[in-house]
């Protein structure tokens, strides 16, 4: 068995350290770090801090069909708004809207932009309600949406049927 070198044997040593904090950083910056958890979205628990007769409700697609009442994101008229994500109720408030011109129809788009704690929150509205009759007040609305979540480097989108009333 050969001998190595004192010097030899450290620059083997710096190369293998330099080698595994490259592979750190590589796991940091793809967001594969083994404590970070993926984005979950869940059922507000705390339903007192909207009234649903005057706001939006946003349940899952298929609690929707189901007619589950597990809403995941409440939006008031204020500009505020809470979301569930990783079993917590978190308060969001809106920044701006994109809202399409004209008159709203059925298939008409718009987009509300939301931040809190560290978070952003996009909502991708589809209009999916039909033409209101002429001399009656339609005060509910309904839409497909899409919620796309932002922290840090983390993205998490879901699809939703939301119910907007005044």
């Amino acid at each position: 068995m050969q001998r190595i070198d004192k010097p030899i044997r450290a620059m083997i040593y710096l190369a293998v350290l330099f080698g595994l904090a490259q592979v750190g950083l590589a796991q940091q910056k793809s967001g594969n770090s083994p404590n970070k958890q993926p984005i979950k979205f869940g059922a507000i628990q705390n339903k007192t801090f909207f009234d649903e007769r005057n706001g939006c409700v946003f349940r899952l697609s298929a609690d929707a069909q189901n007619d589950v009442q597990q809403y995941i994101l409440f939006t008031d008229a204020e500009g505020n708004a809470i979301i569930n994500l990783d079993g917590e109720d978190i308060r969001l408030k809106l920044k701006r809207t994109k809202e399409p011109k004209g008159e709203t129809r059925m298939g008409s788009k718009a987009t509300d932009f939301f931040d809190g704690p560290g978070i952003s929150v996009t909502v991708e509205y589809t209009d999916t309600s039909p033409k209101c009759p002429p001399n009656k007040v339609c005060e509910t609305s309904t839409s497909d949406a899409t919620i796309v979540v932002a922290r840090g480097n983390q993205r998490a989108k879901v699809k939703v049927k939301g119910r907007c009333t005044a």
